[in-house]
């Protein structure tokens, strides 16, 4: 540790460098103009992903890797913070919801859905209750005001992601350079950074999930009772996590066996008895967790909550077509996002080359990470062209997978594979491959406006990509809470998409009472309507909507600011 210079100096140069990115999203300042100001977040962003790269290729022994770590883990801490950092309170939906459901715990000590008038969803969300108690725990613990900890709880939790990676990735790798790149790929992946950016359980399930396979390896590694203790208490936590995960991860174990009961009755051709099944027969114990977290997880589902599982079987009844893998083409998808998006499936070809190599290599944990792999790619295939699953959820499970994979083709490529190439020509190669990638997953994870400056306005992203300002959506909130006369279930709030969740929760009004219906302008059939004439919006025929103060010129405006124009009937 001591003697690796060039580690060294890569620590120093990361840390300033983060310095600079925090800084930059926290103040968003313009440096000359924005054009310059947009490419040197870029060049800065670039410098130190290629710096983090290029450290792992030259980490000589295992203590090296703290040299790099804390800046891994700070830069995952920040992709995920960015809207946090820009903005005063988050601006998505799903997390206010989900904080209701916490707030039920922290006021009242019970998971009886006591603010189930408020959001009807507590009911099920407390079935779950995991992130809610951790968040509670939390609150209570460290005394911190519990609206920063519905800021940065996954932004943080993200950093215990990264951790889940590398030590999965080293565990099944034996290398420290392979699993701190296995943990960028990871963590600055678009869709993880998505579910882990905001309050919600999808994110934290994930690390629960790697989490589970990481203590179930090491426990087939080594004998030693902690850790199959861990897998028990990691088995629990998952299936009380998250509603979805552990349904949908039942199934994939399900296949898992299977692919282990199909395999022995294939071994009597002698080319998969060899190549195969040798490497099969160190699986055999596996088949005991899995049962128990299928039996658990669906006889939690079936016997304790069945109103999910008819949610679920209800909407793969419908037999529709997800999105799609590839955006390519399609008119309403900015181009840049396009391209963007596609570097994942890089990620994925690399992943690949690696899962058959293990007819060579014949490991036995990298053969249970390629069945897993395998097995959620077969779902993702059936989801999107069979029946309607969230596509970008599926991509998510296999990344903790295919993340180990890509990250050894890299540094076989660079270290055992085309020996006659320069290395200085292949560390070239790999630094760049893996750069784009990361850059691609760090920028594609939130819409631009966060990211640059003078970003054009544009209705597929969030906001038609114009950032509100959360202070002045928070203000609104409470001066109808104080001054409309607010009747719950009678009272009713006509709202754009951007504005709903805000005068739910600051505003304390039932979600049943905040009512967004998409493509109707005008919408006469509130008391209020709550507009933002700055956000344009698209009607069913995909006309864009712009100047939307003449659609209630006939109603009175009671209440205005900077952001918001409240309309009244009365």
């Amino acid at each position: 540790m001591l003697n690796n210079r060039p580690l060294k100096v890569i620590a120093t140069i990361t840390y300033l460098l983060l310095i600079l990115i925090a800084a930059y999203f926290k103040y968003f300042p313009t440096i000359i103009n924005s054009e310059i100001t947009n490419i040197l977040i870029l060049l800065l962003v670039f410098a130190l992903t290629s710096l983090l790269v290029y450290g792992s290729f030259i980490i000589q022994k295992s203590t090296d890797v703290y040299f790099l770590l804390p800046q891994s883990l700070i830069f995952t801490f920040i992709a995920r913070a960015i809207p946090n950092l820009r903005l005063s309170y988050p601006p998505l939906h799903d997390p206010y919801y989900l904080f209701v459901s916490t707030l039920n715990i922290i006021e009242y000590g019970t998971l009886e859905p006591i603010l189930g008038w408020w959001y009807s969803g507590v009911d099920v969300q407390l079935h779950w209750p995991i992130m809610q108690l951790l968040t509670t725990t939390l609150a209570h613990i460290t005394n911190v005001n519990v609206m920063q900890i519905f800021r940065f709880f996954q932004p943080t939790m993200g950093m215990i992601f990264f951790l889940a990676i590398y030590f999965l990735a080293k565990t099944v790798t034996k290398s420290e350079g392979v699993a701190l790149l296995a943990g960028l790929f990871a963590s600055i992946n678009d869709i993880i950074i998505f579910y882990q950016a905001e309050y919600h359980p999808q994110g934290l399930s994930m690390i629960y999930f790697v989490l589970l396979v990481y203590v179930f390896i090491k426990s087939r590694q080594i004998s030693d009772i902690r850790y199959r203790y861990l897998t028990i208490i990691f088995s629990i936590v998952f299936i009380l996590s998250h509603y979805f995960t552990p349904l949908f991860l039942a199934l994939i174990f399900c296949l898992y066996l299977i692919i282990l009961l199909i395999i022995p009755l294939l071994s009597v051709h002698s080319v998969i008895k060899d190549k195969i099944y040798k490497t099969v027969k160190g699986t055999d114990s596996d088949k005991n967790l899995f049962m128990i977290v299928i039996v658990s997880s669906l006889g939690y589902h079936f016997l304790v909550y069945p109103s999910v599982v008819q949610m679920f079987l209800s909407m793969t009844s419908e037999f529709l077509i997800s999105s799609p893998l590839v955006s390519f083409g399609q008119s309403n998808i900015p181009f840049i996002t396009s391209v963007l998006s596609s570097f994942k499936w890089v990620l994925f070809v690399l992943a690949l080359i690696s899962i058959l190599f293990i007819i060579k290599t014949k490991k036995t944990d990298e053969f249970r990470l390629a069945i897993l792999f395998s097995c959620i790619v077969f779902a993702g295939i059936i989801g999107n062209y069979v029946i309607m699953l969230p596509t970008d959820r599926l991509i998510g499970f296999y990344i903790p997978f295919a993340v180990v994979f890509g990250s050894l083709t890299l540094h076989r490529f660079m270290s055992c594979w085309f020996r006659d190439m320069k290395k200085n020509r292949k560390i070239m190669i790999v630094i760049l491959v893996s750069t784009i990638i990361i850059l691609a997953g760090f920028f594609n994870s939130h819409t631009p406006a966060y990211y640059f400056q003078d970003s054009d306005e544009n209705v597929y992203y969030w906001y038609s990509n114009i950032l509100p300002s959360m202070d002045q959506y928070k203000a609104v909130a409470e001066w109808v809470n104080k001054y409309t006369s607010y009747v719950p279930y009678i009272t009713k709030y006509g709202v754009e998409f951007d504005n709903r969740v805000t005068l739910f929760y600051f505003g304390t009004i039932s979600y049943n009472d905040v009512i967004f219906r998409y493509y109707h302008f005008p919408d006469y059939s509130n008391d209020y309507v709550v507009i933002n004439p700055k956000i344009p919006y698209e009607d069913e025929h995909g006309n864009k909507i712009s100047n939307k103060l003449n659609l209630y010129e006939n109603l009175n405006i009671i209440y205005t600011n900077s952001e918001v124009i409240i309309y009244s009937k009365k």
